[in-house]
């Protein structure tokens, strides 16, 4: 459409509206649109109850409301990350109740806010180290503070943003403070094309499971007793594994190395300490069951003892099992004898 097409077609409008509304009088004939709000259609309405249903299987598992008997800490209840004592954003009534009352009787042109008394945020509890003392870095403010001391002295702006602005490297912590997840496919790609000749298959097959991947290959039954789940895992690694040893992770009470990844794990879901025997029944789901480490501790005691019951070869280690499992791997093939 051109120019002068789309100024006759505008211009000719209100002739023609009245032109169609003395037609519609004549006819006796009226042209009216229906209702077209789309969130009253039935997949708008079908849309909204499947986000509402989403929404309330996320806080079930991850209650905001958790009795303080069970957790007490400030936490992000997406990812699982607790708060340090630093954060007191939760006490944002008080600490703005204490600033008025320092500037109460004041002339408010010669009060200072200082930044020290601004509530800090779980967002920005990541800190670094200025001469062995923790420094709150705020992104922004760095990012206004060097844009401003750059003109009049670089010609070209951009090249003091060839660094990160941020208190730890973005390429190795995530936005939550975590580290990042190692890519250990691309490892074990790499590992893969070092080795120049196919290894041999040996005429033994021994298998050394990782416990922790183990638990999950089963659905927990619900209701199910706490004896009749571990003897499906026994009898699961006796049909499928001739020889076989079982490493489990521990879970101590002290912090370990992967504490991080226990928590990532989670994602946020907190539960409660459940005291159970081989005859309690269990109702609630896998996930949340085992997101609280003394459950899993005490059921993986328990699953190990069953196993063992079962003449499966089962190792606890007291942290990490990686190293475990790798050791475990290196003795049972200096067993094995390869073909000749």
């Amino acid at each position: 459409m051109t120019e002068s097409q789309r100024s006759l077609w505008l211009m000719s409008m209100l002739a023609c509206a009245e032109i169609n509304q003395a037609i519609q009088d004549l006819s006796g004939v009226g042209y009216f649109s229906s209702e077209q709000q789309k969130d009253e259609t039935r997949a708008s309405q079908k849309k909204d109850t499947n986000d509402i249903q989403t929404f309330l299987a996320f806080l079930k598992s991850r209650n905001p409301f958790i009795e303080p008997e069970v957790d007490r800490s400030l936490r992000n209840i997406e990812t699982g990350v607790v708060a340090d004592k630093t954060v007191n954003v939760d006490d944002a009534k008080m600490v703005g109740t204490c600033t008025i009352q320092e500037i109460v009787g004041k002339n408010i042109a010669d009060h200072t806010f200082r930044r020290k008394k601004q509530v800090i945020t779980l967002g920005n509890k990541v800190q670094a180290k200025l001469d062995g003392k923790p420094l709150r870095i705020d992104s922004q403010l760095l990012f206004q503070r060097c844009t401003t001391a750059a003109h009049g002295i670089f010609d070209d702006i951009s090249d003091i943003f060839q660094y990160e602005l941020c208190g730890v490297p973005s390429s190795i912590f995530e936005t939550t403070g975590l580290p990042r997840e190692p890519q250990k496919s691309t490892l074990a790609e790499y590992m893969w094309n070092l080795i120049e000749l196919k290894p041999k298959a040996p005429t033994e097959t021994y298998f050394v499971l990782d416990g922790g991947s183990f638990i999950h290959r089963l659905p927990l039954t619900n209701g199910a007793t706490l004896d009749n789940i571990c003897m499906t895992y026994v009898n699961y690694v006796n049909n499928h594994y001739k020889d076989a040893t079982v490493v489990f992770d521990g879970y101590p009470s002290v912090p370990t190395t992967k504490d991080v990844t226990h928590i990532r794990r989670t994602k946020g879901i907190i539960s409660p300490k459940v005291n159970f025997n081989n005859d309690t029944q269990i109702k609630t789901k896998k996930d949340e069951f085992l997101s609280n480490s003394e459950n899993k501790q005490l059921f993986l005691n328990t699953l190990g003892e069953k196993l063992k019951d079962g003449h499966v070869q089962v190792i606890h280690a007291e942290d990490d099992a990686d190293l475990n499992i790798v050791l475990t791997a290196i003795e049972k093939s200096e067993q094995i004898q390869l073909p000749s």
